[in-house]
């Protein structure tokens, strides 16, 4: 029921802010040189780029 009512919640409440993430994107390259979404290179065993959505991942 409660993973129903998270679905739900969302549905409605995301679709609120979407018109707003062009308008910021377009601010952000307005104001800066730089890409809208900062992106690395990482150094380690594997030489990886990594973006916007990617996270750490560790051995467990």
């Amino acid at each position: 029921m409660k993973r129903l009512a998270d679905i739900v919640v969302a549905c409605v409440f995301l679709p609120v802010p979407l018109p707003l993430f062009p308008v910021l994107a377009l601010q952000i390259k307005i104001d800066s040189p730089g890409p809208v979404f900062y992106s690395q290179m990482r150094i380690g065993r594997k030489m990886s780029r990594s973006g916007p959505g990617r996270s750490a991942r560790t051995r467990s």
